[in-house]
């Protein structure tokens, strides 16, 4: 028999939750809530007790989860959503991730995650919208979902080789081309004969250059020397690679 994980992104909804589960009934879900440190209280700990009234009703018929994510940290949902996938995608024959509520930032770290990892995403559509301040969820009701296409990119655009290498070794700040040669040498025990070297930094720049046509790195000079630093693109590949 077949095995499934959901992962739903919290918020102040009931309705949507609930019928994302019962048409695609999995064996476990995982329930991200934001970090109420990082959120305005209030709402963070109504979305967990939410959350919390989601688990003590589905709690009986299967195994569930919370987990936690700064929603105003694009990253750090990433690395979230990330994580809970990674840790469970050998367990399970399918992975889905409710998308039809937690915060825009969030939603959009689930949408790039999903071009990453084996996962599908769908979105419940509302009878309607509440816009009463004495309604406490934002919808009411359930009529369809949405089902959102994704790409695995994963073989398309991530590095492999010596670009990887290159891509996991630039500092935050950017990496001088010439301490990037010396610390290759260093990790690989390369010889460091004048030819070597020579013969290295031009296979490196080379390198460097399928990166940047890729849109991965930039490059600035400084002085006589080359500063190699990651765009946003590839810091996004690094941090889901990581």
């Amino acid at each position: 028999m077949k095995k499934s994980l959901q992962i739903v992104l919290m918020g102040w909804e009931w309705d949507r939750i609930i019928y994302g589960l019962k048409q695609n009934p999995p064996n476990k879900v995982i329930l991200i809530c934001p970090m109420n440190e990082k959120s305005k209280k209030k709402w963070g700990d109504i979305t967990v007790e939410i959350a919390n009234k989601v688990v003590g009703e589905v709690g009986k018929l299967l195994d569930t989860e919370i987990r936690y994510a700064d929603y105003y940290d694009f990253f750090d949902c990433m690395r979230s959503l990330s994580r809970a996938i990674e840790e469970n995608v050998g367990k399970y024959d399918s992975i889905t991730i409710n998308i039809s509520t937690g915060t825009r930032i969030l939603s959009t770290a689930a949408v790039l995650v999903s071009q990453y990892f084996p996962v599908e995403l769908f979105y419940v559509v509302p009878e309607k919208y509440n816009i009463s301040e004495n309604m406490k969820y934002l919808t009411s009701g359930a009529k369809e979902i949405v089902w959102l296409p994704t790409f695995n990119i994963k073989s398309i655009v991530m590095p492999v080789r010596k670009q990887k290498w290159i891509l996991d070794n630039i500092e935050e700040k950017g990496t001088l081309f010439s301490d990037m040669i010396k610390k290759y040498c260093r990790a690989n025990n390369t010889n460091q004969t004048r030819s070597a070297i020579a013969k290295l930094r031009s296979v490196l720049f080379y390198n460097v250059k399928k990166l940047k046509d890729k849109h991965l790195i930039e490059t600035e000079i400084i002085g006589n020397k080359m500063m190699v630093k990651l765009t946003d693109t590839g810091k996004l590949l690094r941090k889901l690679n990581a």
